[in-house]
């Protein structure tokens, strides 16, 4: 097992091309550093630096160490960096759950400004639809939630916020027979038709649906992800609501 002083060192040697230079950058003795080295090459029985010319260079198996050993110097400061950061109060992770109404473009910008934090911490992004969203967050799989709908129910120690408010329309293709009829269109005729509504993502209850606010249409609606119901109007005889 390699420690930090062999990783330390190992990257000093390839840095500066020389056992001596190597000990002047980490203000040790050449002869430590020199001692240091050996004891690397009787550790993996391997011989990994060639010292017959006036450059110390490395072998093969030396490269591949010296190589793996810069990979695992990082590993071991973003590590550090992450144990202090979750000991200040970070994350170890971050899970959010969106329902499927919110387009991701919209979290672009708010994802680029947490990079630019350098935090280190992993975001999951995951999406979920209607009373699915609010579940996520009550059974763990989610830390936070964005774009949630209708009120939330009780959670302990909740904190939420609304963004904002969503209008909708009904909808139907302009293919439609619904599309050329003689308004208003009532309640009789919408019946008549299926209905094209999104699916509840809800794993422990029947959950609900949006796109049809109407009397029951036809008992064989469609459900759709939202992002499929553009292209359910436009290529099937469904009837719905969109958003304003």
């Amino acid at each position: 097992m390699l420690s930090i002083e062999d990783l330390t060192l190992l990257q000093a040697i390839r840095e500066t091309g020389s056992l001596s230079r190597a000990a002047a950058h980490l203000g040790k003795a050449p002869s430590t550093v020199s001692y240091a080295a050996r004891q690397l090459e009787e550790r993996f029985d391997a011989l990994l630096f060639d010292r017959r010319r006036y450059r110390l260079q490395l072998t093969p198996a030396g490269e591949l160490l010296v190589n793996e050993a810069a990979r695992l110097m990082q590993d071991v400061s973003r590590l550090t960096q992450r144990v202090q950061q979750v000991a200040n109060g970070w994350e170890s992770r971050l899970w959010i759950v969106t329902d499927e109404l919110l387009e991701f473009e919209a979290l672009i910008p708010v994802i680029h400004e947490f990079d630019a934090l350098e935090s280190g911490v992993p975001l999951r992004i995951t999406h979920e639809v209607l009373k699915g969203v609010w579940e996520a967050l009550r059974e763990g799989r989610a830390d936070l939630i964005i774009g949630a709908t209708n009120e939330p129910p009780a959670i302990p120690s909740l904190r939420w916020m609304q963004l904002g408010e969503m209008e909708w329309v009904f909808a139907v293709s302009p293919k439609h027979p619904l599309a050329k009829a003689r308004e208003p269109i009532s309640r009789a005729m919408v019946a008549q038709h299926r209905a094209i509504v999104v699916a509840d993502s809800s794993r422990v209850t029947e959950g609900s649906t949006y796109g049809v606010s109407y009397s029951p249409c036809r008992p064989c609606a469609q459900r759709f992800s939202p992002s499929a119901m553009a292209s359910a109007w436009a290529g099937c005889p469904g009837i719905g609501s969109a958003r304003y």
